[in-house]
């Protein structure tokens, strides 16, 4: 470089321009992170140099203690994962884990008891949890693997010794310090703990209270229920004076029709008219009171039942014609919409019929907003708010920052050091949680990088 001929030092460059030295101040947390991991930068372009697995321990698992970590080894060898190279985590001694293998072809189960899928003798399908009886003589093994827990007949299985030890104080102690977490029988890490749905979560908590307390203490219920807490996604509320925050509940879903699902046994005060409202109905455009067995009859006693759609009906009847609607009726919401019976009016075209069940359909829908929001009690909004969001709204995702991942790989890729972004180290934790799945990443992100690791 002819140009720096001439100049012996530093200070013989000269002062940096205003718009260079604005340049680095604006950058300067950017310069000091590169700085600070000028390390890894070492042996650009040598192709041979690789990254060791734990290097890759160390440098993508911030945040995670290395009692979490161990926490999640142990728990994914109790599987029958090997995990080459985290065995300085490993725990050792105590009583073997055992494995639930099947002795003849059997249908597993799910925790509803719902017929999952038929697996042939020989199969070891998890890690046994413990024996359910299921009814009189008829016991069940609960065993757990890479994706959650599951029933299979104990007659049509056997326990088999593995070579996985579990020391019992050792996983005490996790469990203690918040790395395990105890659920159901089993301990679990806070990754597998704080994944699903958090109000049956909660439901187990309250089962296992009384065991928690008693080997660990009231902090440690603590921070159980911490966990959920944290991890459980925000209530959404019929109550909220924001419609657009409230729960999605549509006057046709089943929520909304089956009363196993939710019910109700009463309105607010103001609005108990609604037994006696006067329904209506349509017969060739003409229109007549319902006959006695086509009406809903509701008797607020509080011991009947009604869904919320039985009660919604009745109110709209109840509404002021010329003020409460805007482009549709009780008639037309409550037949063409709720009820999807077909639309007979011969003075009505084809495209005036689909505009109405149209109208029908977008004011009732705002309406029954509005009757959720006004005309349930205070109690079953209540009621209402937790059972929707524990069907609709409960599902907590894999905590991807606390899942450890390890490999060992090149220190470059392409022309460059290989630096993995948040998203591609989401990845790679994905599949060690899941043991297997599919990466859908948009354009950009890095997906080769996340496939070569990832394999």
């Amino acid at each position: 470089m002819s140009f720096l001929n001439g100049i012996s030092g530093i200070n013989g460059l000269g002062a940096l321009s205003q718009a260079v030295s604005n340049s680095i101040d604006a950058n300067m947390n950017t310069i000091r992170r590169v700085l600070k991991d000028a390390k890894h930068f070492a042996g650009l372009g040598d192709t041979k140099k690789t990254m060791s697995f734990d290097d890759v321990v160390e440098r993508y698992n911030k945040g995670i203690t290395h009692d979490e970590i161990k926490a999640w080894v142990w728990y994914k060898r109790s599987l029958g994962i090997e995990m080459k190279g985290w065995e300085k985590y490993f725990i050792k001694g105590g009583s073997v884990i055992e494995n639930v293998v099947t002795s003849e072809n059997v249908t597993i189960k799910d925790n509803h008891f719902r017929d999952i899928r038929n697996v042939e003798k020989g199969t070891t399908l998890g890690k046994y949890i413990k024996t359910h009886a299921y009814a009189e003589g008829e016991n069940y093994f609960i065993y757990r693997s890479n994706d959650g827990l599951y029933y299979v007949s104990a007659k049509s299985c056997k326990l088999v010794k593995t070579s996985i030890a579990a020391n019992a104080d050792d996983l005490s102690s996790l469990v203690k310090k918040g790395a395990l977490f105890f659920m159901g029988g089993e301990v679990v890490p806070y990754p597998i703990y704080t994944y699903g749905n958090m109000y049956d979560r909660e439901l187990q908590l309250e089962a296992d209270k009384e065991t928690i307390h008693a080997q660990w203490g009231e902090d440690v219920y603590d921070k159980h229920k911490e966990a959920i807490q944290k991890a459980k996604p925000l209530m959404m509320t019929v109550t909220n004076p924001d419609e657009k925050e409230r729960p999605i509940i549509t006057a046709i879903s089943d929520f909304a029709a089956d009363t196993l699902l939710f019910s109700i046994t009463e309105v607010r005060e103001e609005y108990m008219d609604v037994e006696k409202a006067e329904e209506l109905k349509k017969v060739n455009g003409k229109v007549e009171r319902k006959k006695d067995k086509e009406k809903i009859h509701l008797r607020f006693d509080g011991e009947a039942k009604y869904s919320l759609q039985e009660v919604y009906v009745k109110w709209l009847f109840t509404l002021n014609t010329d003020s409460d609607y805007e482009k549709s009726s009780a008639i037309d919401i409550a037949d063409y919409y709720i009820a999807n019976r077909p639309l007979r009016d011969d003075k009505l075209s084809k495209e005036e019929k689909a505009e109405l069940k149209a109208n029908a359909r977008i004011e009732g829908e705002r309406l029954f907003s509005k009757f959720l929001h006004e005309v349930v009690s205070a109690k079953d909004q209540e009621r209402l708010d937790y059972s929707w969001n524990r069907l609709y709204n409960g599902q907590s995702d894999i905590s991807y920052q606390k899942v450890p991942i390890g490999f060992e790989c090149s220190a470059q890729f392409k022309s460059g050091i290989l630096q993995l972004t948040d998203i591609q180290r989401e990845s790679i934790a994905f599949m060690e949680a899941m043991g297997s799945g599919i990466l859908a990443l948009d354009v950009g992100v890095g997906i080769m990088t996340d496939y070569k690791l990832v394999a």
